[in-house]
């Protein structure tokens, strides 16, 4: 069951973010958007948007379950692979459209061992963008990008809530947005965030990305996960941050899940 909290500790949680955001950014090797309330794909999706090496994995070909062998990315090993995932159906955490199935990390639920805290998807070709659904965010969460073994940056779930304090409408984007599961999980952020690499410097790129959550109370969900190795421009955004912001996580939600495998 998923441990409830007063309208208080939520408050909390966001005057901390808001204090966070009043910081000034250092310069980072991303830059980082988010869509507005219930996107859950990527605009370089478009053909229009210019970009180029654009891959989706919407998870739908793969059978639930946890994979200890890994699974392709777009079912598709030349383009990269993930080290192992847990693959469930749509639920009130995740799954876009409020259909599909997502990747979750966390150790010890729907199959998974004890010991599966993270998820790492190796691409075989240096990439300049990654974009994602990441639903139902909580404190446990981590997302770490390398290139090669050097690491370019951390982004957690304070990141998150960074990024949403600064929208006009930063409660719209709590709690499952889709029909079938509307309103539920109303004390998690659930957006689409993109990641551009430097747009200043086309030598800065990724090649590995890690998908951290060492609380078994907790899943890392992620939906709709999108590659691109160009990009022309970066879309006009809803917000627009760097990511050398350093955050502290705070009073944010805990939340105990029971997946049911289809």
């Amino acid at each position: 069951m998923k441990r409830s909290l007063t309208k208080s500790t939520i408050a909390a949680s966001l005057v901390l973010s808001a204090t966070i955001v009043s910081q000034p950014a250092m310069a980072a090797p991303f830059k980082v958007t988010i869509e507005a309330p219930g996107v859950q794909k990527s605009k370089l999706t478009n053909s229009s948007s210019g970009a180029t090496g654009v891959f989706v994995e919407n998870f739908d070909l793969e059978t639930t379950g946890y994979k200890n062998n890994g699974l392709a990315f777009a079912g598709d090993p030349k383009i990269g692979s993930y080290d192992k995932g847990d693959i469930v159906t749509a639920n009130q955490y995740g799954g876009v459209g409020g259909t599909g199935k997502f990747l979750v990390v966390q150790p010890g639920q729907a199959g998974a061992p004890a010991t599966y805290t993270q998820s790492t998807l190796t691409l075989t070709n240096p990439q300049r963008y990654f974009g994602f659904w990441w639903s139902a965010a909580d404190s446990n969460n981590e997302l770490d990008f390398y290139s090669g073994n050097n690491i370019l940056e951390k982004f957690t779930t304070a990141d998150v809530i960074n990024l949403v304090n600064q929208q006009p409408n930063p409660k719209s984007y709590y709690g499952n947005p889709n029909s079938k599961f509307k309103g539920k999980d109303s004390i998690e952020p659930f957006a689409f965030l993109n990641f551009f690499a430097d747009p200043k410097d086309k030598n800065v790129t990724y090649n590995k990305i890690v998908f951290i959550n060492k609380s078994g109370k907790t899943g890392f969900e992620t939906g709709s996960p999108t590659i691109a190795r160009s990009y022309q421009s970066v879309p006009e955004p809803s917000a627009l941050l760097g990511l050398g912001l350093v955050a502290g996580i705070g009073a944010f939600s805990q939340k105990r899940r029971i997946l049911k495998q289809a």
